[in-house]
């Protein structure tokens, strides 16, 4: 058996570009997925942080997923609407959904364990995107931000901040 560094650049990535759907925006997206795997496999969309990021943003995590045969998904964020000081969370989680529905349509995806993944900012939209969401979909976050001060912006959801895990951990974890 491979050492787990060994088995993540041995195996081989494809990546294709695409579109995420919500409503009327359309947000350039890529999903990068391992090759040679036999069967369905666990995906993960890719929620970034703060500020608005080219599509490319965690393009080497999406890859270190694949690698451990885990199907990707990274899109760019939206920027209608959504400035330092304002921003919609509702419309942020509709487009994670989206990214996960995305993933669902493929056949080389295992719906029932797709998950999300959740940067700094991230890290608050996975939560709103799964609350009380049928099937349930697994989530992490990773480098969570600190807690929104109350006179700037409401919390989300009391309590729903998941637990913080490494990208390997993730990877091993929030979809299996």
């Amino acid at each position: 058996m491979l050492p787990l560094g060994k088995l993540l650049t041995a195996v081989a990535v494809v990546a294709s570009t695409t579109f995420l759907h919500n409503g009327d925006v359309s947000l350039p997206a890529k999903i990068m997925a391992p090759v040679g795997f036999s069967g369905p496999r666990p995906a993960v969309v890719l929620i970034q942080g703060a500020g608005p990021r080219d599509v490319d943003a965690y393009l080497p995590e999406a890859e270190a997923f694949a690698r451990a045969g885990i199907v990707a998904l990274i899109y760019q964020k939206r920027t209608a609407g959504y400035t330092p000081v304002s921003r919609s969370y509702a419309d942020l989680a509709a487009d994670a959904l989206a990214g996960a529905q995305l993933l669902r349509s493929r056949p080389d995806v295992d719906p029932s364990r797709i998950g999300l993944w959740g940067y700094s900012e991230g890290g608050w939209v996975a939560p709103l995107a799964d609350n009380g969401r049928r099937p349930s979909l697994r989530r992490r976050a990773l480098a969570p931000p600190a807690p929104w001060p109350p006179s700037t912006h409401p919390r989300p959801h009391r309590g729903c901040l998941p637990p913080v895990g490494s990208l390997v951990g993730t990877a091993h974890s929030v979809i299996r």
